[in-house]
């Protein structure tokens, strides 16, 4: 059976360039094994760069997989994965040569979901009621309006005002009072009004 055979009530969804990302809608949501949730997330599609499943080094296309525990968003990039816990962190996982994941430096693969490192790779990120994945570059909008990029900036994605790549989050300069981002292959829209 598949998710849609047993039709999930998702919260969120989100979708990366060859996979997918879903947290269920909360307790009574049944998922694609059978049991019930409460909150928990579910992934698909291309790994190979792990951002289906940490850990699983065959690179092969996964069904359905348990990936995250009790996420409020989530977020899929190029082939990097996000997700916002319940306490206004980030963690992310899968590809991080361009720095899209916030761990301090471009690297491989990392083999766990691990939390997204604060400005200057001093602490972690917090604070934080939205995240959105582009190809290569990670966006964080924080519960003041103000909104963090880190990753990939040759394009200039992350609104810095240069093409310098960041491998932690730097606050986006002249943007206060934001209420939703967005990311694409090589942009981040920003939006001060949230439709209904």
């Amino acid at each position: 059976e598949t998710a849609v055979d047993q039709k999930l009530s998702p919260k969120a969804i989100a979708a990366g360039a060859a996979h997918g990302l879903e947290i269920s809608g909360g307790e009574g949501a049944l998922g694609p094994t059978g049991i019930y949730d409460s909150g928990d997330g579910w992934a698909w599609g291309a790994n190979d760069q792990e951002q289906v499943k940490p850990g699983d080094m065959s690179g092969q296309p996964l069904g359905m997989t348990v990936t995250l525990s009790g996420g409020t968003a989530i977020a899929g990039g190029g082939a990097h994965s996000l997700e916002l816990s319940p306490t206004g962190n980030v963690y992310a996982w899968g590809a991080n040569d361009r720095g899209q994941a916030g761990l301090g430096a471009a690297s491989k693969p990392s083999s766990y979901i691990l939390p997204v490192k604060g400005p200057g790779g001093d602490g972690l990120l917090s604070g934080v009621k939205a995240v959105a994945a582009g190809e290569s570059h990670s966006l964080a909008l924080k519960g003041d309006g103000t909104v963090w990029a880190w990753g990939h900036n040759l394009e200039g994605q992350l609104g810095t005002g240069n093409q310098t790549a960041h491998f932690t989050p730097v606050q986006v300069p002249g943007l206060s009072g934001i209420a939703s981002v967005r990311a694409g292959y090589g942009f981040a829209p920003a939006g001060r009004f949230q439709l209904a």
